[in-house]
């Protein structure tokens, strides 16, 4: 395993492999308080105008953030953990820009995984990865508004580096380096010491925020947005963690080309492939599984076109019932991913279906 620092926006947009983005004051803990108090999924922007945007076609999501430290005009809540760890933010959808660390996260373009570390997560974080045994590692220090190194954020990043390599760290000497630097002396400016003392305690969180390069939003990567139920070396066939139909309506399925393709016509005999396998599997839930009546096809989603997303190539599958209540209605397409709220298929159900997948799909 080779782990690299590398610093600030520029040494986001060099990481590769599974890349830690560490903003210690404060974005990294505001995205680990907020997971830790319920939120559904976060979305990082990099613009602030962006974040507007969104917010104004999702009025029920939260908007969190700063520029210089303090939150913009007419944003629901600053970038305090603090704050964040005291709020009730169950199945809460939450915006998120800041100077820093979302920065980091929406231009770390090369990485293969992108996870969100600190020392409240430290040992989460190590774990992680040594059970991914990856052979790049980049633990990116975002530092000061991305453009210039911060103490706190290199030294957590050195600290994970040596957790990673087996070398012991004295986290209270780090703690009492980093309680003398610029970063902690702005957030004393600035009133902010609860979040100081916050952000240097290790360990209190055992969650591992994940960036999805799909949906564009930040989750706990022990919660997973979807079920891989088959793959072979072109596609992967998954079911989605929060499916566009309920069950007793049908089955939702996805198809996700692995080449890196925005739009099918980009390669029309991946699109033509991806096509015959997603007939292939319409045949088997409703002709040798039985399961459904028939099956409807859908290509992308109109989602890609909101602020803050890119579409990804995709295929739907949704698989209908005739005793659905819905079956001569076309599934509504939601403002933004995650705005459904149906119960995924259990694990035996997906075995099913990944058994008769792994039969029939040769």
């Amino acid at each position: 395993m080779k782990v690299e620092i590398k610093s600030c926006l520029d040494g986001a947009k060099k990481a590769k492999g599974i890349s830690v983005i560490i903003d210690v004051f404060r974005a990294s803990n505001t995205i680990i308080a907020c997971i830790g108090q319920g939120a559904k999924f976060i979305i990082p922007i990099g613009d602030l105008e962006e974040a507007y945007g969104l917010k104004k076609a999702n009025p029920d999501y939260l908007l969190f953030g700063e520029r210089k430290g303090l939150p913009p005009e007419g944003f629901d809540y600053g970038n305090s953990p603090v704050a964040a760890s005291k709020l009730s933010l169950k199945n809460k959808k939450i915006i998120l820009t800041t100077s820093s660390g979302s920065q980091g996260i929406v231009n770390a373009r090369k990485a293969d995984e992108i996870i969100i570390g600190s020392f409240a997560n430290a040992k989460a974080v190590v774990d992680y990865i040594k059970s991914k045994n990856p052979p790049i590692v980049s633990l990116v220090a975002m530092g000061f508004e991305s453009g210039k190194k911060a103490e706190e954020d290199e030294l957590c990043a050195k600290y994970l580096k040596e957790q990673l390599l087996g070398i012991n760290s004295d986290f209270g000497e780090i703690k009492q380096e980093i309680l003398k630097c610029d970063g902690a002396d702005r957030l004393r400016r600035l009133n902010q010491e609860d979040d100081l003392e916050f952000s240097l305690k290790l360990n209190t969180y055992d969650i591992v925020p994940k960036y999805n390069f799909e949906y564009h939003t930040i989750t706990d990567q022990k919660h997973p947005q979807r079920f891989e139920l088959w793959s072979n070396d072109e596609f992967s066939v998954a079911t989605p963690a929060n499916p566009h139909i309920p069950k007793e309506e049908g089955i939702h399925l996805r198809i996700f080309a692995k080449k890196e393709v925005v739009n099918g016509w980009e390669d029309p005999e991946l699109c033509g492939k991806a096509f015959t396998l997603a007939a292939k599997i319409a045949d088997i839930i409703v002709e040798k599984l039985k399961i459904v009546q028939w099956a409807n096809l859908q290509y992308n989603g109109n989602w890609g076109l909101l602020p803050g997303y890119t579409p990804v190539f995709h295929i739907h599958v949704y698989g209908r019932k005739k005793t659905g209540k819905t079956r001569a209605q076309p599934v509504q397409l939601p403002k933004a991913p995650g705005t459904y709220n149906n119960e995924p298929l259990t694990e035996k159900e997906r075995a099913v279906l990944s058994n008769a997948f792994k039969k029939y799909l040769k």
